[in-house]
């Protein structure tokens, strides 16, 4: 498993992306919630995102973009995947700082994105 952390501190946040079997990421992320059972990365999903709360006042929210490459077997595919699952980040991390935009309500724009990110550059040339 891959695993790229990306600090962004004025907004209290690292954004962790992991790529990797669906397997290895639910260890480590049950690992980093310190829930044993929890199973964050369902059978058939390609990507997840899930945050965990500070613990502590000083501590930074952990943002986790996770890439399952059981599924998704070409890098086209993962990069896919990765942007669709970054802007579900990117809305929770506004909601928490008080950005305007309705996080409850972000599927369709993340699916807007995942389509832009395939075919952006033939709907702009």
């Amino acid at each position: 498993m891959r695993r790229k952390k990306v600090p962004d501190h004025p907004y209290n946040t690292d954004i962790i992306f992991l790529c990797g079997t669906r397997d290895e990421m639910n260890r480590y992320l049950r690992r980093q919630s310190g829930d044993p059972k929890e199973e964050f990365i369902s059978l058939g999903t390609y990507g997840h995102y899930t945050h965990f709360e500070p613990k502590d006042a000083r501590e930074l929210h952990q943002h986790y973009v996770c890439v399952n490459t059981d599924l998704c077997k070409t890098a086209a595919d993962r990069r896919t995947v990765m942007a669709h699952e970054l802007v579900h980040c990117v809305f929770r991390i506004f909601d928490y700082k008080g950005v305007p935009t309705k996080a409850d309500n972000d599927e369709s724009f993340a699916y807007f994105f995942e389509w832009l990110f395939k075919h952006g550059q033939k709907v702009v040339a």
